[in-house]
């Protein structure tokens, strides 16, 4: 039999000057919870790259300034990210400006690399994306949001300048004290900045190798291959032999959030007296859902999939629809009370068919 598993995969792109702390935010998103050289899970394989794989999740940081050489010219090395971008990730989940929160002004070398992001992706979609992780912030609440508040605005007008569009990019602000990562607050802010990325989708530079972004990947283990004549010889669990054509034990396969589609997997299993042939189909559909959590009515469009099994004697067996990705649509609602999300709510769902 042939077994699949769904990962799902988020690339999330760290900007940030020397002694911001992004390094150290980057392991605290990936799950390591120590500022020590020898356990950093970040630029293994000498790229500027991190990841961590727990359960069904792949999570990436792609970093930015000051990763190996501090001298670097940030032209060059925002050139090795995009480089990085096209050959291996396929796509960019989420942006992040990592900023301590003394300094509050835009610095010279993070616009060079917005602009640099800008023009490689050739659309200010990706600005969508952005969030503002404020590091080594003040202890006050009050003196927390005013200052964040600032630098928004400065980020803002800058992306505003850049791309001619009006300041509408609905950037997130979160707040990551890294020298008291242990805090209640911080181990707070972690959980919801992966949310907030997983909740992104994928956007891709549109030269790289693949032209649709990353959804998640399939991983098949133990698949049979009917056109490979190279037999491998099975016992079953009651003693009997048999011979299947075997090939790789896993292979991976990847989806693309800009198409709804089905793969077939097929396999042969041979015995002394007959043969077996069964498929495998993952069968892939849209669907649509209502957010209607507190204060908010979001749209949101699903990619749901099943499995579709399909025996020698005709019979068919489906697995339960699973949503795989949850892209949010352009119809969004902020309430001010309870009551007004529950009318937005039915009006939506009204409006999209959804009770």
């Amino acid at each position: 039999m042939s077994n699949t598993i769904l990962y799902n995969v988020t690339t999330l792109y760290l900007i940030g000057k020397p002694g911001s702390g992004k390094t150290l935010f980057g392991n605290l998103y990936l799950g390591n919870n120590s500022s020590s050289p020898e356990n950093t899970i970040l630029y293994e394989n000498g790229d500027q790259i991190g990841y961590n794989i727990t359960g069904n999740s792949i999570k990436y940081v792609i970093e930015t300034n000051g990763f190996r050489n501090h001298g670097a010219n940030t032209s060059i090395q925002a050139s090795n990210i995009f480089s990085a971008i096209k050959n291996h990730l396929y796509g960019i989940t989420a942006v992040a400006l990592v900023i301590p929160m003394h300094k509050n002004k835009l610095s010279n070398s993070n616009k060079q690399v917005l602009r640099l992001l800008y023009e490689s992706f050739k659309t200010d979609e990706i600005f969508y994306k952005m969030g503002l992780i404020f590091t080594y912030h003040a202890p006050k609440e009050d003196d927390r949001y005013r200052q964040s508040d600032y630098f928004k605005n400065e980020v803002e007008d800058y992306l505003t300048s850049l791309t001619g569009r009006s300041r509408s990019h609905n950037i997130k602000v979160f707040f990551v004290d890294n020298v008291a990562y242990n805090r209640l607050d911080v181990q707070y802010e972690i959980p919801q900045i992966r949310n907030w990325v997983s909740e992104r989708s994928s956007y891709n530079l549109p030269d790289s190798l693949k032209s649709d972004a990353i959804v998640g990947h399939w991983q098949v283990e133990g698949e049979f291959d009917v056109y490979n004549n190279t037999f491998e010889e099975k016992i079953d669990d009651d003693n009997s032999i048999f011979y299947s054509n075997f090939i790789n034990k896993t292979r991976n396969i990847w989806m693309s959030l800009n198409r709804t589609y089905t793969i077939q997997f097929d396999w042969e299993i041979a015995n002394v007296s007959q043969k077996w042939n069964y498929s495998t189909t993952i069968e892939y559909m849209t669907d649509k859902d209502i957010d209607r959590s507190r204060y908010k009515v979001e749209y949101y469009n699903l990619i749901k999939s099943r499995v579709k099994t399909t025996y020698s004697d005709g019979s068919i067996t489906y697995s339960k629809w699973e949503v795989i990705n949850k892209k949010l649509h352009h119809v969004r609602h902020r309430c001010k009370t309870e009551r007004e999300v529950k009318r937005i709510g039915k009006q939506f769902g009204k409006i999209f068919g959804i009770k």
